[in-house]
């Protein structure tokens, strides 16, 4: 009898150990997960707050590159006679993008947008290049396609195409025309026009898109 009552006592007291060891593993479980939910919490509210800062600090940066730029929505290397933009083309356009009317455009302040551009991109030109057009319009064109443009018309008797891009971010698009044109020496003219589509401040996007292809371009003598 003796032995049946340590046994029994024995039992419990290992039930009960057992019952307390779980109830501190449940304890240590409920424990960990408000930890980690804290944690999480805290990381939370620092990603929070990293976000709300690089977001602060691109507009920040966005403004400053607005102030810095004028609105050049539409930009060329022929001031005076900017390559044109088929009727075809023109006709596919609507109503709200920009114009293609080049000579009837002003800038922000009242002035015309040539004066505007010779101010702010006094080096944008005409490229010559010593060599034939048909060699020029087709390293012009290879060019367009490296950069992903989407050429649509292009015509090499006539010397010009006609593309469009797409910015990374939003985007917005952009409507290209290049032509290139005979020198009467041998050599060649070249010229390109880029305009931004929506009437949204490009921060100098087409400008930088004439500047490169007119560098390249004058590169492949």
């Amino acid at each position: 009898l003796v032995a049946v009552i340590i046994f029994v006592f024995v039992l419990v007291l290992a039930l009960v150990l057992l019952v307390v060891a779980a109830a501190v593993l449940i304890l240590f479980l409920v424990l960990l997960i408000v930890l980690v939910l804290a944690l999480a919490l805290v990381l939370l509210t620092l990603l929070a707050v990293v976000v709300g800062v690089a977001g602060l600090g691109w507009a920040w940066q966005i403004d400053r590159q607005r102030s810095a730029q004028p609105l050049l929505l539409d930009v060329t290397t022929d001031l005076e006679n900017p390559p044109h933009f088929t009727p075809s083309f023109a006709a596919r356009r609507s109503a709200h993008h920009q114009a293609l009317d080049y000579a009837g455009k002003l800038g922000e302040d009242g002035r015309s947008l040539a004066a505007v551009q010779a101010e702010a991109y006094p080096a944008l030109a005409t490229v010559h290049v010593d060599r034939a057009p048909e060699a020029v319009f087709a390293d012009a064109l290879r060019y367009a396609h490296t950069h992903r443009w989407r050429v649509g018309t292009a015509s090499a008797s006539a010397g010009m195409f006609e593309a469009g891009t797409e910015s990374v971010w939003y985007g917005l698009r952009d409507d290209i025309v290049v032509r290139v044109r005979d020198d009467g020496a041998g050599g060649s003219l070249v010229d390109i026009r880029s305009l931004a589509r929506q009437p949204i401040h490009d921060l100098g996007r087409n400008a930088r898109r004439v500047q490169a292809f007119s560098t390249a371009i004058a590169d492949t003598e």
